[in-house]
C-alpha cells in the first residue's frame, strides 16, 4: 500500500492501528507523501506484531526521525531524500521559481493552489 496524500487536518494519522488492524499481516506500507498521516507508535505496536509486514518511510512527523521504528528488522527508513534525483530538484526549483514570479504579479501561483488572495 502506498500512501500520497497531502498534510491536512483530515489525513492527520490517518494511518492508525484503526486501520492498520485491517490489513494483511504481510502487508508492505509505503509512505512518501507526509509523515503525519502516519500514527507512528500504532505502526510501531503493528509492525512488532507482525514481522511479516514491512514499511518503507521517507517522511516521519519529526525530522530527523531518531524513534523505535529505527530499532525494528521491518522498517526501512530513509531521511527525506526520496525526490533526490537531478531531473526532480531541476523541476522543483523550475516550479519554485515559476510560484515567486506569479505571487510577485498577484497571480495564484500555478503549481500551487492552496494560496488564496
Amino acid at each position: 500500500i502506498t500512501f500520497h496524500v497531502p498534510n491536512q487536518p483530515s489525513t492527520y494519522k490517518m494511518v492508525n492501528e484503526s486501520v492498520l488492524s485491517k490489513l494483511k499481516e504481510n502487508v508492505i506500507i509505503v509512505n512518501t507523501s507526509r509523515g503525519e498521516i502516519i500514527d507512528e507508535e500504532g505502526l510501531w505496536r503493528f509492525l512488532v506484531q507482525n514481522p511479516e509486514a514491512h514499511c518503507c518511510l521517507d517522511t516521519f512527523e519529526q525530522e530527523p526521525y531518531i524513534g523505535k521504528l529505527t530499532d525494528l528488522e521491518n522498517v526501512t527508513l530513509t531521511s527525506h531524500i526520496g525526490s533526490f534525483a537531478l531531473e526532480t530538484r531541476t523541476m522543483m526549483e523550475h516550479e519554485a521559481v515559476i510560484n515567486l514570479v506569479e505571487l510577485l504579479l498577484g497571480k495564484r501561483p500555478k503549481y500551487d493552489q492552496s494560496y488564496s488572495f
